[in-house]
């Protein structure tokens, strides 16, 4: 295969995967829609994948460091939310659900489980996960979520409770995406990321024109995004300095089995599982909202803040960081 159409096809399969994790798990009531999220999620994947490169990235928290540029495209240039907060808080929540969702486990982790053919621990993680994310998803039974305007079918919502026969449908298909996009990722795996130039100054042009486009709407605002972007690459600069030349990419090389690829389909029948639970012992909505709107937001706004500071933070205080090897 031409080196172009493997960068590019690993690129989409790479980005198929992080979007299940980023967009539809949780956030089922988008329905059916993938293709149309890969095509600009690819520019955050691209971000992360051309900064594992460049600065040889070659450990799980240099890699953390470089998934938070996934978030500062998607929530940032592209959404501008991250831009409206000045406060860091959104972009903590971000780094808790985009970069370790689907960076760190969706493309890194699973990955890693595979190729080290960990066969019960992919099973036990995708029971237990996807049994979170099933729970975590009735919020959307919530009045204020299905009175929420942005939420609206003009939208392109679906809000409010599903049938288990719509949601299992639904998961069944987005599950089928995701053990294919793993599997098909297995074979268009790169041990390096090497774009041409040309390559690079598309994405980055695209890159620059939606912060202008926010730019527009924030002002000078937009000041921030470019902040922490800038701050971002120095510390994975600094963080990779004294480093060898391997990088992410070579330690995830290897063989997966089928059957590894498809018990990550556990992830879809646990959320279908616990989805039907909820319904079945009719748990309150107070403690729905409780528990899993307001409770596990808090742990993962606080839990990012504190993944986005050490990664931040570590490569300055220490002038050779230890490294999680990833094999």
């Amino acid at each position: 295969m031409h080196p172009l159409f493997k960068r590019w096809g690993f690129i989409l399969a790479s980005t198929s995967v992080m979007v299940f994790f980023s967009e539809k798990m949780y956030w089922y009531v988008q329905g059916y829609s993938y293709l149309e999220l890969i095509f600009f999620y690819l520019f955050a994947t691209y971000s992360v994948f051309w900064a594992v490169n460049h600065f040889k990235v070659d450990d799980f928290w240099g890699l953390a460091l470089a998934g938070i540029l996934y978030p500062l495209f998607v929530e940032g240039a592209f959404t501008g939310i991250i831009i409206g907060d000045l406060t860091g808080i959104m972009l903590s929540y971000f780094v808790g659900w985009h970069t370790t969702l689907a960076v760190l486990v969706g493309w890194f982790w699973h990955r890693k489980l595979l190729i080290e053919h960990k066969t019960g621990v992919i099973v036990a993680s995708s029971i237990l996960l996807g049994f979170l994310l099933g729970l975590w998803a009735t919020t959307f039974w919530l009045p204020e979520n299905i009175n929420d305007p942005e939420l609206s079918p003009q939208n392109g919502f679906h809000i409010g409770k599903w049938s288990l026969f719509d949601y299992s449908l639904l998961q069944l298909y987005l599950g089928a995406i995701y053990v294919l996009s793993h599997f098909l990722l297995s074979k268009v795996w790169i041990h390096e990321f090497r774009p041409s130039k040309w390559e690079n100054y598309f994405v980055l042009a695209v890159i620059l024109l939606f912060v202008l486009g926010q730019a527009l709407t924030y002002s000078f605002f937009v000041l921030f995004l470019i902040f922490i972007y800038a701050i971002v690459i120095l510390s994975i600069r600094r963080y990779s300095e004294e480093k060898n030349n391997e990088t992410i990419f070579e330690k995830l090389q290897g063989q997966v089995f089928l059957r590894d690829v498809l018990a990550l389909l556990l992830i879809n029948v646990s959320a279908i599982v616990a989805y039907a639970l909820v319904d079945a012992i009719h748990l309150p909505e107070g403690m729905i909202r409780e528990l899993f709107l307001h409770g596990i937001v808090a742990i993962q706004v606080v839990y990012g803040a504190g993944v986005l500071l050490f990664s931040l933070i570590n490569p300055w205080r220490r002038k050779n960081p230890s490294s999680f090897q990833t094999q």
